[in-house]
């Protein structure tokens, strides 16, 4: 069989599977009998949509493709949360993730609300249980862990603490906006998280908090804000098409999300790709070595004070014991990100002072355990291979 013929055939076997899915649709809303009362209203003992609801669904954007499954899933939280999608209070909305298993996007439905629609839930199962709501002041953190109450730079927060109290209880929500925030391609933020994410990663806590304390109303109900993070999106490369294969070969999109799907074969250059998640990571391997090497500890005799520095520095949440460390190579993402950002703002404070900045990463070290052996019991290797990360020109990539 040929390239030609395998082609053709998927087609027709995608053709078939999309009419059959209509065809489930088509069924389970013939068995709706529309009943009296506003043409559009859900009524409670509607078990799928009916014809007049389902054109008006298609009408505000939902696709005609969608499954019967994720339709009556649709149905299902509208009754549950009572909340009106021909009132634009509740959304399914398709997204298109990369599934690393099969190394190729795929189309998945998820509900959304937006922050208004949550509180209406919240504020109704609260009345409906007898119970009363309320929320702690607001807490942003800043990188160092510092809170403040009002968030008055530029640069988006830390975290952000958001704490309900349910007749008392507390609920609380701590989210990183790292986890959060929305990001093009090349890592900057996009969309009202360039300018208010603040006030976005606020809300994505209010949310959580208000799943915590609902879970029966509100469970598996997300806003916006908080999808606005996909997950790390491989790097692709469109080659040539063979002479036997016919069509386009198309690179994603810069900024994966809510989109029709490519008409093309996305094919990755396994020579060339690599996650987005291990690229971020290389950047601030790279960044932590330059910053070691403007303090004065560059080489492999000053490679036992890097890693004690690297392993106070990349303790979660700055608390407990320093953190194992053989090799730079070992952080994760996050924690390189985080001891990167932190080391800076050391050489920063000590330039500012004018204090020996030498001295100040010793004692870093000091604190965790260097010089209670001699450093030569220590194993060395290098924690950091550059020839690895060099263009062909010879320049760091």
């Amino acid at each position: 069989m040929t390239s030609q013929d395998e082609s053709n055939g998927g087609r027709v076997q995608a053709a078939t599977e999309q009419r059959e899915q209509k065809s489930d649709v088509e069924r389970a809303v013939a068995r709706q009998t529309p009943k009296p009362g506003p043409e559009l209203a859900i009524r409670g003992d509607q078990d799928f949509w009916d014809k007049r609801q389902l054109a008006a669904l298609h009408a505000i954007g939902i696709k005609p493709s969608v499954g019967t499954g994720d339709l009556a899933v649709f149905l299902h939280y509208c009754h549950k949360t009572q909340l009106d999608p021909f009132s634009r209070q509740i959304y399914l909305i398709e997204r298109r993730q990369w599934n690393s298993d099969i190394r190729d996007y795929e189309i998945k439905q998820t509900i959304q609300v937006g922050i208004d629609g949550f509180r209406v839930i919240r504020e109704r199962a609260a009345r409906r249980d007898g119970v009363s709501v309320e929320f702690e002041d607001t807490i942003w953190y800043d990188p160092d862990g510092g809170e403040h109450g009002v968030w008055l730079t530029d640069t988006p927060p830390a975290a952000c603490r958001v704490v309900l109290l349910k007749n008392g209880y507390r609920f609380p929500a701590v989210l990183r906006t790292a986890a959060y925030i929305a990001t093009g391609r090349n890592g900057d933020p996009i969309a009202q998280w360039k300018v208010q994410a603040e006030h976005m990663i606020e809300k994505a806590c209010e949310a959580f908090a208000s799943r915590r304390a609902f879970p029966q109303d509100l469970g598996g109900v997300y806003i916006e804000e908080e999808m606005g993070h996909r997950d790390p999106v491989p790097e692709l490369t469109a080659r040539p098409a063979p002479k036997n294969r016919p069509g386009p070969r198309l690179a994603p999109p810069e900024n994966p999300g809510p989109a029709e799907p490519v008409t093309g074969e996305v094919v990755p250059d396994p020579a060339e790709a690599q996650p987005r998640t291990e690229q971020l990571r290389q950047k601030a391997l790279r960044q932590l070595h330059a910053l070691f090497g403007e303090a004065g500890l560059a080489g492999d005799d000053s490679r036992p004070v890097r890693l004690a520095v690297i392993g106070v520095l990349a303790r979660e949440n700055r608390e407990g014991p320093p953190a194992e460390i053989t090799s730079s190579s070992d952080l994760s993402l996050i924690q390189a990100q985080r001891v990167a950002a932190d080391l800076k703002q050391i050489i920063k404070e000590a330039k500012a002072g004018n204090r020996d900045l030498l001295d100040e990463l010793v004692s870093i070290a000091h604190a965790a355990g260097w010089g209670e052996e001699h450093p030569g019991d220590r194993p060395v290797e290098d924690d950091y291979d550059q020839d690895s990360h060099m263009r062909e020109d010879g320049e760091p990539s």
